[in-house]
């Protein structure tokens, strides 16, 4: 096969591809608007849970609220959060070599690859990971709940602010060879001690940060009624924002948000198309 032939095969490939994808994406446009069509006709705002409205399209609107009444605690600092998620971020103070050859320190969540550097600069196992908590579903957004899909929906992410641990926790933490330190963002866990307590950081300590995100955040959300959730209309019609809208606004923002996600694809696939039919006549 020569070029010719082989660019004429590969530009029948794309355009065949194209137009598979074509057909798929606007066939599942037609039926997603076709939903969504039925949804803004008879979309009802529950005031209570009512199992009559059992698959019917709902608009809800309120406080998100944990049903458990229990906090999120990460057991390597102590650390109780009143929240529906707590994340825990590590970094280490690593080296990396540059281009010039030289070594400079840095602080960083990945570790960094060093087999090939002198044993002086090789960085230290990690003893110690970044984690994540979540706060068992379903949460309450009145008279509806939801699972804990919700959080992706959440912008507000706050910090905790470290505080200074009891003695006997630092002591503890002592005997498994750290000292603890903190500033208004950050622990740090160090194997070395500072006497006079200015932390400076040093080749293998640990950078800690926590971050969550808060309760009682208002969310409005359109979906449809599963038993006492809130879930996608007929599985395809949800949409869930931080903050107090109206059914009507929300309404257009799913169809604004829609339609930019439609004509990526469509100028996604219209490439690939006419790419394929340049390459298929023009071998």
């Amino acid at each position: 096969m020569d070029k010719d032939q082989q660019k004429s095969y590969t530009g029948m490939i794309l355009s065949g591809i194209s137009l598979g994808l074509m057909g798929y994406f606007e066939i599942k446009n037609w039926l997603d608007n076709k939903e969504f069509n039925d949804f803004k006709k008879n979309f009802i705002v529950p005031l209570d849970y009512d199992v009559k409205n059992e698959g019917k399209p709902v608009f809800v609107k309120g406080v998100l609220k944990n049903t458990s009444n229990k906090e999120l605690e990460d057991p390597l600092l102590e650390i109780k959060q009143s929240s529906l998620y707590l994340k825990r971020t590590v970094e280490m103070f690593q080296f990396i070599k540059e281009k010039s050859g030289e070594f400079r320190q840095i602080w960083s969540e990945k570790p960094i690859p060093s087999d090939d550097f002198p044993d002086d600069k090789k960085n230290a196992e990690w003893k110690y990971q970044s984690e994540e908590y979540f706060m068992d579903a379903p949460y309450a957004v009145y008279p509806l709940f939801v699972g804990n899909e919700i959080l992706k929906h959440i912008n507000s992410t706050w910090t905790v602010k470290p505080i200074e641990h009891k003695v006997k926790f630092q002591k503890d933490l002592r005997k498994k060879g750290f000292a603890i330190y903190h500033d208004d963002e950050y622990y740090y866990l160090s194997r070395f001690d500072r006497k006079n307590k200015a932390y400076q950081p040093r080749f293998g300590d640990y950078r800690i940060k926590y971050t969550y995100n808060p309760e009682m955040v208002i969310m409005s959300i359109i979906g449809g009624q599963t038993g006492s959730q809130i879930a996608p209309y007929r599985g395809k019609v949800y949409m869930a924002k931080e903050g107090s809208f109206e059914p009507e606004e929300m309404i257009q923002k799913y169809e604004t948000e829609h339609y930019t996600n439609m004509t990526f694809k469509r100028i996604l696939y219209g490439f690939g198309l006419v790419s394929g039919l340049y390459f298929t006549y023009n071998s």
